[in-house]
């Protein structure tokens, strides 16, 4: 795992420290942004982060297990630069926002950290009612990109921040206006139909819950507060109206990508600080060589020292997590560090690399965030971090490189999305056209062309693709974009997703219900498990699962079925309450495992199906959206097309009594009785009986 350095020379794993900043409290939302991004890796590894739950170690078993549990989130987001993406890349399966950016000038080059969470109120069956009101807002600048080398094996920096809401203890946020202006600007970096879900109830949280009173802006011991830079200005401006013009003192960086030939960023950031000493962190091959031009070590060594970490610090796996190491780990993080020895000192810890890009202004150079924290101890003594190295400076590697190097050249602005209710595959032009775009498979046939691109917003391409598409995107979410001006990969947004197939679908009716009847979200991850792992077990041997055997008795059977419908029925109107819509949505009307139209055709096309218990069925479920439409009316006003296509499952209802009626034609003075007292129960909830 990664290790990296939070808030000060501390080692940690970084997901752990992700972990204990949200405690074990509710993701509302959730934004990430990064430069380089693997979509798989991202779901499998870093999204777990977010859950207090006990993940399965089978990849196929934990991605049904995230499935689950996104639904109770509000909105999860990743914003990545366009020409980003990860050449190991893996597909992405899972609901989350894919936002690919385009910089006009330099490139989107941000690892920022947005967790909403609210504090868990349970009524005692794992159902929390209520507006969800969120507690908090974890913010972090990391050097680390969503990435395997950036989670797993580099060394990397981060830091931390929890911004609490008005009427907490501590809940003052003297970088509130940063952090506004950084949202702002990260929405007008998309397009047109771009899905900023997750950024709105951030974004509104900062602005209405959060406050920066004037005695937030002063620290005890005469310090300064927290300050978020984002490309404000350049790098050593930006400093200097921080207050840190004239520091003195000493100057320490770690950076594992220079400018070419002139150190100017380092030259303009000791005019601005004026250090008494500099030292510059060298990073090197594995043959020992300076990943850096001969020109640029010459010049550095004019002005500052080259130094190194503690060879404990760069050991794999870290000091503060193994003894045993003997191999170095991939310096990727990004520090500047300003102290003296009576313990004052600053940290600037995020994405900006020593080069002109890094430290220029968001709007002519890369875009980057970090943050300033003031770490001063008036008592303490504070002691180098770097070493400077004995002996001559080494010799420069032939495989010296600027991090954005391994960028994919944009060269077409196409952005792709799938419509999965309305099963339409569309494009997104965002410059002027120049040519015809073919659209393939990865390394394979033509899905289609688009002889005319049109710029604009979203336009559907034809029929055809979108069926290509459909079957596609079960297997990968990448296609090739081809060219005149070259070729690219292209990762597709995937819209809709609670009409997405689920990723389990061998659930039978009586496993639906009793996955409904579970209690808390342990329960129900613990049943995914086991269900799948029978099933994982039984296909390595090549056989099918055995059919299930139901022994229970009929009265069983009958109290079971109300049993599951009246706890979805305490669960969605929870969800529905709190805005978990994501999950109300994937419930009532989605393709899911679990989604009452799956319970729906299960019941009516097995041929098998106990007719009483299939009627039964239709009719709990008819009850359950009845009693859900008198609770929250206007949800399904929002889900009109929903809510229609579900009512036409529901009346297959009529055609299940009609199988009743068939064989005794009495029954239905019963049947007219009994389906008059669902309606009495429904009226009774109204209050009016």
């Amino acid at each position: 795992m990664t290790t990296a350095i939070i808030d000060d020379d501390r080692l940690a794993v970084l997901s752990d420290a992700l972990q204990d900043a949200i405690a074990g409290r509710k993701v509302e939302a959730a934004v990430f942004t990064t430069f380089s991004f693997d979509p798989g890796f991202f779901e499998l590894h870093i999204l777990p982060n977010l859950f207090n739950y006990a993940f399965h170690q089978v990849d196929k078993i934990k991605q049904i297990q995230l499935e689950d549990a996104l639904r109770s989130t509000r909105a999860v987001a990743v914003y990545y630069d366009a020409g980003g993406l990860s050449s190991e890349a893996t597909s992405a399966h899972l609901d989350f926002a894919r936002i690919a950016i385009r910089r006009p000038t330099g490139c989107f080059h941000p690892k920022l950290v947005c967790i909403l969470v609210t504090e868990k109120v349970s009524d005692g069956w794992g159902d929390a009612f209520g507006p969800s009101q969120p507690s908090a807002l974890i913010v972090g600048t990391l050097s680390a990109n969503l990435t395997r080398s950036g989670w797993w094996e580099n060394l990397e920096v981060g830091h931390l921040e929890e911004v609490r809401a008005l009427g907490q203890e501590g809940a003052t946020c003297p970088f509130k206006p940063d952090l506004l202006d950084l949202l702002q600007r990260l929405r007008k970096f998309g397009g047109r139909g771009d899905d900023h879900t997750a950024l709105d109830l951030i974004e509104s949280f900062v602005q209405d819950r959060v406050t920066t009173e004037e005695s937030a802006t002063q620290v005890p011991n005469g310090g300064h507060p927290t300050r978020l830079f984002h490309g404000q200005a350049s790098l050593p401006s930006w400093l200097e109206q921080a207050g840190l013009a004239h520091f003195g003192g000493n100057l320490e960086v770690i950076s594992p990508y220079f400018d070419k030939d002139d150190p100017k960023a380092l030259r303009d950031l000791i005019d601005v600080i004026k250090p008494h000493e500099t030292r510059v962190f060298l990073p090197r091959d594995h043959l020992g060589n300076a990943l850096a031009t001969p020109s640029f070590l010459d010049s550095v060594d004019k002005s500052a020292r080259w130094s190194d970490l503690p060879a404990k610090v760069l050991q794999q796996g870290g000091s503060a997590l193994s003894t045993e190491a003997t191999t170095q780990r991939r310096v990727h993080a990004k520090v500047y560090r300003f102290w003296n020895s009576g313990g004052k000192e600053f940290v600037l810890a995020g994405s900006p690399n020593l080069t002109s890009p890094g430290h220029s202004a968001a709007n002519s150079g890369n875009f980057e965030t970090a943050f300033l924290v003031d770490m001063s101890d008036p008592s303490g003594c504070r002691r180098p971090w770097l070493e400077p190295l004995s002996g001559p400076t080494p010799a420069s590697s032939e495989q010296t490189e600027a991090e954005t190097s391994e960028a994919t050249l944009i060269s077409i602005a196409l952005h792709l999305r799938f419509d999965w209710r309305r099963h339409s595959f569309e494009y997104r032009l965002d410059d002027p056209p120049s040519g015809a775009i073919d659209i393939r498979k990865v390394a394979g046939p033509r899905i289609c062309s688009i002889l005319t691109p049109r710029q604009g917003p979203w336009i559907p391409l034809p029929k055809a693709a979108s069926e290509i598409m459909e079957e596609l995107l079960k297997s990968t979410s990448f296609v090739e974009l081809q060219h005149s001006r070259g070729t690219r990969r292209v990762l597709v947004r995937e819209e809709e997703m609670h009409h997405r197939p689920s990723l389990l679908r061998e659930l039978s009716p009586d496993e639906i219900l009793r996955y409904w009847s579970l209690i808390s979200a342990d329960q129900r991850a613990e049943f995914i498990e086991q269900r799948l792992g029978e099933v994982e077990r039984l296909e390595s041997l090549q056989v099918l699962p055995e059919h299930r055997v139901n022994v229970a008795t009929v009265f069983d059977r009958v109290a079971g079925v109300f049993h599951a419908f009246e706890r979805q029925h305490r669960r969605l109107k929870a969800a529905i309450a709190n805005e978990e819509l994501r999950d109300a949505k994937a419930t009532l009307f989605g393709t899911k495992y679990d989604s009452l139209p799956v319970l729906l055709d299960k019941v009516s096309s097995t041929d098998d199906q106990d007719p009483v218990m299939a009627y039964l069925t239709f009719l709990c479920a008819r009850q359950l959206v009845h009693r859900l439409q008198v609770d929250h009316a206007d949800f399904f006003k929002t889900c009109k097309d929903d809510h229609r296509h579900l009512e036409r499952s529901l009346s297959r209802v009529t055609s299940l009594r009609d199988v009743l009626l068939r064989h005794d034609g009495c029954r239905q003075q019963f049947l007219d009785w009994y389906e008059e007292m669902f309606q009495w129960v429904i009226v009774s909830e109204e209050g009016d009986a």
